[in-house]
């Protein structure tokens, strides 16, 4: 099969990459435009970085995000931590080390009810109790009368000292004179 140029579909081809062709030109160079850019007086915060002018939602996931980079950046850091190359341990540390400023700084940065708000529905990390079959409500504390010395001995307890009238003052040749031992 052969094509002209006389067929009315190669003639509309044609002219669109012309049109395509002259759509592109540019007016001006970069160097020009950034001229007529606005400039402002000190630098503008985008919503995302400002967390007190987002929504709940927003603030939520926004939240949940850092939460979950931290935890990758962390897996990827303490995985690879024994690796031969240091400039990988390198890059993974401060990759984690972000991470965790990221989200320590989104956290302060928030108003206390945005906090609130966000932090109420914070999801804790429960790998390392699931995987090792530990309570994650953790153990009811001892009241301060329930606590034991553990360097006293169960005999101890149970003895009665008050009938006790023999001094404990001597020195070391009473003691080992008493033991038999000789030097």
């Amino acid at each position: 099969m052969r094509i002209d140029k006389e067929t009315p579909l190669l003639k509309n081809a044609l002219k669109e990459m012309t049109l395509d062709n002259k759509k592109k030109k540019r007016t001006y160079n970069n160097k020009k435009r950034s001229n007529y850019r606005r400039k402002s007086s000190g630098r503008k915060r985008s919503s995302s970085e400002n967390p007190n002018h987002q929504g709940g939602d927003k603030l939520s996931k926004r939240y949940m995000t850092l939460v979950e980079q931290l935890q990758m950046a962390r897996k990827k850091y303490f995985n690879e931590f024994h690796h031969r190359d240091p400039n990988r341990v390198r890059k993974l540390r401060r990759l984690f080390e972000k991470a965790s400023e990221e989200l320590h700084k989104f956290v302060n940065g928030l108003s206390p009810e945005k906090a609130m708000e966000v932090l109420k529905e914070k999801i804790e990390d429960k790998a390392y109790s699931s995987l090792h079959n530990i309570s994650t409500l953790g153990d009811i504390p001892p009241k301060q009368d329930e606590i034991q010395d553990p360097h006293i001995l169960r005999t101890q307890t149970e003895s009665d000292f008050k009938e006790d009238k023999e001094e404990s003052v001597g020195t070391m040749d009473d003691y080992r004179s008493y033991k038999g031992i000789t030097e």
